[in-house]
């Protein structure tokens, strides 16, 4: 398939030395596993399997795995390596104790090395909570439920690079009602949490925030959702420095219609932002020194045998990898297994200065 709009063209081929898989025999789960969200630290990589849809009676919800270079896989034909349950299957079981893990949908690592999940059990009488753990000691140091929160489009964590006055900070979303949820760690005899309401003019079209990514560089929180086609974002700089206590609302600049509906939200090194084109099976970047025209994306990864992306992460050395997922919409799979290597998960994006 050839992305028949007015952009900058593209197209990067897809390299299985450039993918890495696992073995999710030990858990019991398909290689085709829904893996919603993932994140890399150090020799480790951390993914969220919710239980959603066909899914729903799986053995484990968090999952850790080896984190190995994929040219290293290839070069020396080592097996895929295997997935296990984190911290173990007995914290993740099912049933009517709330406090185990019971469908894990986000998760992000902040840079002290801690583990943060968003738990949000869809079709459980739970309510969604946060957990944080010390990956240095494998152990549970932090806990809160999000009381009256709804839980369907909660599928989104991103923790703040920037160490704020209350400690560390994350973002989440979608609670719905033009909001997203922030967390701070710093708190003690305080509730942790708040919903920040975002303000907008008449013209400006519902927000969605079931995507969210932070920009180093220009300070700005961008969101987007996955039944929309706009792109927004909030001035991080001005959140960061106000009372805790007296923000409620924060005003949002509409940057105006991405290519298509997405999946996935990454600021890159170089502040660009990336997404997922669902219907064009591409993986596009926006230049944000430039409005958000057609003219100013690239086509980074295109194939068919990249059904659908719905994360982005940098490594350390600021390479961006995205995890591979079949078709999905509403928490509902489209069955097209027949269409891709299920045993290739998360695959390297080519650098954009490399096309030039």
């Amino acid at each position: 398939m050839v992305l028949i709009i007015n952009i900058t063209f593209i197209l990067a081929s897809f390299y299985i030395s450039r993918s890495v898989g696992w073995n999710f025999s030990k858990v019991n789960l398909p290689n085709d596993v829904f893996i919603s969200r993932f994140a890399i630290w150090k020799n480790r990589v951390f993914l969220a399997a919710p239980r959603w849809s066909k899914w729903s009676n799986n053995s484990v919800t968090l999952l850790e795995a080896p984190w190995i270079d994929p040219e290293v896989l290839s070069l020396m034909n080592i097996p895929s390596p295997p997935a296990t349950a984190y911290l173990s299957p007995e914290l993740q079981s099912l049933g009517k104790d709330c406090t185990n893990l019971l469908s894990v949908t986000a998760l992000d690592i902040d840079n002290r090395g801690r583990l943060w999940v968003l738990d949000s059990p869809e079709d459980m009488n739970c309510p969604a909570k946060i957990i944080i753990y010390n990956l240095h000691h494998n152990e549970e140091i932090s806990r809160e439920n999000l009381l009256g929160v709804p839980r369907k489009n909660l599928k989104c964590l991103t923790v703040d690079p920037v160490i704020g006055l209350w400690g560390h900070r994350g973002y989440i979303g979608d609670p719905g009602d033009e909001s997203i949820i922030i967390f701070d760690t710093g708190l003690t005899g305080q509730r942790k949490w708040w919903k920040l309401h975002l303000k907008h003019g008449p013209t400006v079209p519902r927000v969605y925030t079931n995507d969210l990514t932070i920009s180093r560089k220009n300070k700005r929180l961008y969101i987007t959702g996955t039944n929309s086609l706009d792109l927004f974002s909030i001035d991080l700089d001005k959140l960061r420095h106000r009372d805790r206590l007296s923000v409620e609302y924060s005003d949002i600049l509409w940057h105006g219609i991405k290519l298509g509906t997405s999946t996935g939200l990454l600021c890159d090194s170089k502040d660009g932002v990336q997404y997922f084109l669902v219907s064009e099976h591409a993986s596009v970047r926006w230049d944000t020194k430039y409005n958000l025209k057609a003219e100013n994306h690239l086509i980074l990864l295109q194939s068919e045998h990249v059904l659908s992306i719905t994360d982005y992460r940098m490594d350390s050395s600021k390479n961006v990898w995205a995890i591979i997922n079949p078709l999905w919409y509403d928490n509902r799979c489209v069955d097209t297994t027949n269409k891709w290597n299920a045993t290739n998960r998360i695959i390297k994006i080519p650098g954009f200065d490399s096309f030039y």
